[in-house]
């Protein structure tokens, strides 16, 4: 079961919409692919693919993750692998590689397949990131290219740390960089929108009564 983070930021907090579907989601990243300009979103480096998503939230691809003195130099505290492995399609850090470097580590055994539950992962890993906010810290949160297992995290983050729904959380990040999340993980973060309702309907209701 997902917990709530409490959030106190400025986004009011609300139920999500339960009518959203994984097609749902599917059709708008084609709708947001086609409707954005042209021209990619700037990085804030010149040297590597990583964009700043929110205070102190960002997302980016291997060679910045792996790139330990640009990630001091950005005063990165946290780094979230989204793709931990020794496959093609993943990348081999650990604890031990950010050790000398004083940068806190968690890894997902991720696969970019439609078919990879990345959902058990969903709490555990808002749960790194709200913590390392909350305390002060800048989260890079990365896979191989930074567009589908990482960005995912990422907007499950998002939804049960800032109470977005899945379509809000998908189009505010998309905004910030181009992410295209598979079919199957977009069904995944279908089913926590409809997990954050049930629970957010039922917590207000109780509070109203």
């Amino acid at each position: 079961m997902w917990r709530d983070a409490v959030y106190s930021g400025t986004l009011r907090p609300k139920c999500p919409d339960p009518a959203i579907t994984g097609k749902y989601l599917n059709d708008l990243l084609d709708e947001l692919t086609y409707s954005v300009n042209s021209n990619p979103v700037s990085s804030i480096s010149n040297i590597h693919s990583i964009h700043k998503i929110d205070n102190c939230l960002y997302l980016g691809d291997k060679y910045a993750a792996k790139d330990r003195r640009f990630l001091l130099a950005n005063r990165i505290t946290h780094v979230l692998n989204c793709a931990e492995g020794c496959d093609e399609f993943q990348v081999n850090t650990s604890e031990t590689y950010y050790r000398d470097f004083k940068i806190k580590y968690m890894g997902i055994p991720g696969h970019d397949r439609p078919s990879w539950n990345i959902s058990v992962y969903f709490e555990q890993a808002s749960r790194f990131i709200d913590n390392a906010i909350r305390t002060g810290g800048r989260v890079l949160v990365h896979c191989v290219v930074g567009i589908s297992r990482s960005a995912t995290i990422v907007i499950a983050y998002l939804m049960i740390c800032k109470h977005m729904n899945a379509a809000e959380a998908l189009r505010y990040v998309f905004r910030q960089r181009r992410v295209f999340p598979n079919p199957g993980f977009l069904h995944h973060l279908a089913q926590l929108n409809n997990v954050l309702f049930k629970r957010r309907s039922l917590s207000l209701t109780r509070n109203y009564y």
